[in-house]
């Protein structure tokens, strides 16, 4: 999205006064994106009505940056998403050689930020898919709410390395308003996640991430809960591929799930780009009954024209949330955005 306005700001305030800053800058921009899409699912009653519809999304984008007089960094950025509802914020702090810290908001949170980095020339794989996927969670749980470190990159050998923490003191909820303490529900406590980035240098890049979700449960089945996930995308030329696999454990003795999925994109040329992937979500059974699989396939292609572009996604998906393995669904989705 192209910048459409800046303004210069006076300098920034807050708990960080004792460091005079040089003017602020704030950008807009914006996107918006009219959508067809069809539909067919024998998944339930519900779903099978949802054929054909028409919509209009519009997305706004706020950022404001300045920097102290010692040389470090302040941004805060704001996105809103679907019914122009808030769907991240963040308040980011360059530290210089020190790395960055950023408290997160809404999303935002650095570990969440890889949990799917498989190449697509539009959307992920399972986005717009009737099946909420499980198996990969990993970082979710601390995005809202959190406080987030990440190291500058630093090299080793021929490669490019970079970590990253997040901390949520309370897991799974949304963050609370200055000066409120968070709620949370009797069996959540907190959560810590940690992410590698690793750049080979040779066109392979490298991303495994761990979270782990405290619990207060009380009873003889609290166990924490776990979730993983390691990543390999290779590029070369005009050709990007990539596989994934996922772990989470369910805390209290619930419900695990494992995921594995890989996709390819082909860059045409500038303004064309395609791309296929399968996602394989499975729910393993606690009670000693088999294992349940739910797999998505979707082929993706984007044409670009300056700020406009022209995007097409088929999903099709089987045994949706892990239902019968008679139920499954459609969807193509056309859209047509434009960004400002």
């Amino acid at each position: 999205m192209n910048n459409f306005k800046k303004v210069g700001l006076s300098a920034l305030a807050g708990s960080l006064a004792a460091f005079s800053a040089q003017a602020a800058e704030v950008s807009w921009s914006g996107d918006s994106t009219v959508a067809y899409t069809d539909n067919e699912s024998n998944s339930s009653a519900a779903n099978s009505a949802l054929n054909t519809a028409l919509s209009a999304d519009t997305g706004l984008s706020v950022s404001a940056s300045g920097e102290l007089d010692n040389g470090w960094t302040i941004s805060t950025a704001m996105d809103t998403g679907t019914n122009n509802t808030v769907s991240s914020a963040q308040l980011t702090i360059g530290l210089g050689d020190m790395g960055t810290v950023q408290f997160n908001q809404v999303a935002g949170a650095f570990t969440n930020g890889i949990d799917d980095k498989l190449p697509t020339a539009y959307e992920e794989t399972n986005d717009g898919s009737e099946h909420s996927a499980k198996g990969h969670s990993v970082g979710s749980h601390s995005t809202s709410g959190s406080i987030s470190y990440k190291t500058p990159s630093f090299g080793v050998g021929g490669a490019s390395i970079q970590a990253m923490v997040d901390y949520d003191p309370s897991a799974s909820t949304a963050n609370s308003g200055n000066g409120s303490p968070s709620s949370s529900t009797a069996t959540v406590g907190s959560a810590l996640a940690t992410g590698l980035t690793i750049d080979t240098g040779v066109g392979l890049v490298i991303y495994a991430a761990r979270e782990v979700i405290n619990s207060d449960h009380v009873g003889a089945t609290k166990s924490d809960a776990e979730a993983v996930g390691i990543q390999a995308v290779f590029t070369m030329g005009q050709i990007s591929a990539g596989w994934g696999e996922w772990y989470d454990n369910a805390a209290d003795g619930g419900n695990d799930y494992s995921m594995e999925a890989w996709s390819a994109s082909f860059t045409v040329n500038d303004n064309l780009s395609i791309s296929y992937g399968e996602m394989d979500d499975t729910r393993h059974q606690t009670a000693g009954t088999a294992d349940i699989t739910a797999q998505i396939k979707a082929i993706n292609i984007a044409y670009s024209m300056g700020s406009m572009a022209l995007k097409f996604k088929n999903t099709d998906t089987s045994r949706a949330n892990f239902g019968a393995v008679t139920l499954d669904q459609e969807r193509n989705e056309l859209a047509v955005s434009f960004s400002f």
